[in-house]
């Protein structure tokens, strides 16, 4: 994991866990649905982090150095940014994956290529879309917050834009607490495409407001109300389909590749994989 340098080291295929219903969705909208990261099962989602960064800066904020601190956490909710993710997996074979978001192992866990997602940073008008690896040690955790509010205070002292600063630290803490969560979900070994999205638009300028597509709004059986935006993919982002151990299609996948031909898909370049993952 290396948040700070945006090097993460990430495999060259990363694995999306879905039902049926999902996995014919996903192949045939060829979009991905980035969903706000509030209503993900885990209840302390973006919060884990951004109570550290308040304690650290509430710390430093009674220093010496408050005069260059005050103004962050003066500001740091009203720039709030809010992560919007699809979440991957870089293990193939996780029974408790293919439970919980495969059902009950009868699903599918859809390959992608890293490379292209790694691009779309590039391809976007901002540059908060990312693609990193969830990092789940406190330690560090707290080594890359307290390495951008160190980057921000040595920025100050040669004499960079106290304003611009502050917005760079603002950002880049709320874009950790998307990627930092308990380490009590280390097994997942979660890989996170994410946006960030403001909290309140109007403290930004137009260009940061100009997302990956339009918000959009689902619901859910918990949710009445869950904001995502949308990130289409070409045919060939996928790379290979695992069936889960119960899958229908491990012993005749003819309508599987029917389906993928019927839907533009290039069949001899996607491998389909049965996962050997036991189950009950």
């Amino acid at each position: 994991m290396a948040l700070i340098d945006d090097k993460t080291e990430i495999p060259e295929t990363i694995y999306h866990y879905c039902n049926e219903k999902s996995f014919r969705g996903i192949l045939k909208s060829k979009k991905l649905w980035l969903s706000d990261v509030h209503c993900m099962e885990d209840s302390t989602e973006q919060t884990w982090l951004i109570e550290k960064a308040k304690e650290r800066l509430q710390e430093l904020n009674q220093g010496a150095i408050w005069w260059d601190i005050q103004p962050i956490f003066d500001n740091f909710e009203w720039m709030a940014l809010d992560p919007h993710i699809f979440c991957f997996s870089s293990n193939i074979n996780l029974p408790d994956q293919w439970r919980d978001y495969a059902d009950d192992y009868r699903g599918y866990s859809i390959g992608f290529s890293s490379f292209w997602l790694i691009n779309q940073k590039n391809c976007c008008p901002r540059r908060q879309v990312l693609l990193w690896g969830a990092e789940y040690c406190e330690k560090k955790q707290m080594e890359f917050l307290n390495h951008y509010i160190e980057e921000y205070l040595t920025g100050l002292k040669q004499g960079k834009d106290r304003r611009d600063s502050g917005m760079r630290l603002v950002e880049a803490i709320y874009a950790l607490s998307g990627a930092c969560k308990n380490p009590n979900f280390c097994e997942e070994k979660e890989i996170r495409l994410m946006v960030m999205e403001p909290r309140h638009p109007e403290s930004f300028h137009d260009k940061y407001r100009q997302g990956i597509s339009e918000r959009l709004y689902r619901s859910s059986e918990k949710y009445n109300k869950i904001s995502y935006f949308t990130l289409p993919f070409p045919e060939h982002a996928i790379t290979t389909i695992y069936l889960g151990p119960k899958n229908y299609a491990r012993d005749d996948d003819s309508s599987l590749k029917l389906f993928l031909a019927e839907n533009s898909y290039n069949v001899n370049s996607i491998k389909i994989e049965r996962s050997d993952a036991t189950c009950r």
